[in-house]
């Protein structure tokens, strides 16, 4: 148990010292989100295949200690990192655009969250779908935040909770 919480421990550190600390409360539930997300966009030759119950994905981690996931976003591309200490998935704003996503006007953001560089507004969203090598997900609880706040897109629990089952062994995650 120990061990298991020491892994953990360390994951979260090293996810949360990437992106600067953020920590997004868990403003909503998967009911009470107020903004609409797109139909996936169709799929082309580039886009992975509907994901079948037994399909898994593996992802391995980078020199800097990090798990990258190259997902789809409603059918578009898009790296993102792994970070289990995130409360939600969370889009840059030019990304969620990119994604399709109605994003608001900033002066409408009402969600909050603490960043090493002191408190900053996010808009709760929708994703219509997210899929990690085949591993796709359907209508996931979001957050967009400007792209000055944000170095990257977070792939958090609002996703892995989703999944069947994350694991970790060694520089390997798999997920099913």
């Amino acid at each position: 148990m120990l061990r298991c919480m020491f892994g953990r421990l360390l994951l979260m550190l090293t996810a949360g010292t990437f992106v600067a600390g953020i920590v997004v409360p868990r403003l909503f539930d998967a009911g009470s989100a107020r903004l609409s997300a797109p139909a996936p966009a169709p799929a082309s030759a580039s886009a992975a295949p509907a994901a079948s119950p037994g399909t898994q994905a593996e992802l391995v981690r980078d020199a800097d200690g990090h798990f990258r996931a190259p997902a789809l976003v409603n059918g578009r591309p898009l790296t993102m990192v792994v970070d289990t200490g995130a409360s939600m998935v969370i889009l840059r704003e030019s990304d969620a655009r990119a994604a399709g996503i109605n994003v608001p006007p900033t002066d409408a953001w009402d969600g909050r969250a603490m960043t090493a560089n002191g408190e900053t507004r996010f808009a709760p969203i929708r994703i219509a779908s997210i899929s990690v090598g085949g591993v796709e997900r359907i209508d996931i609880a979001g957050a967009v935040m400007r792209d000055d706040q944000l170095p990257t897109a977070l792939l958090g629990q609002s996703y892995m909770n989703a999944l069947s089952e994350v694991s970790i062994t060694g520089d390997k995650m798999r997920i099913r």
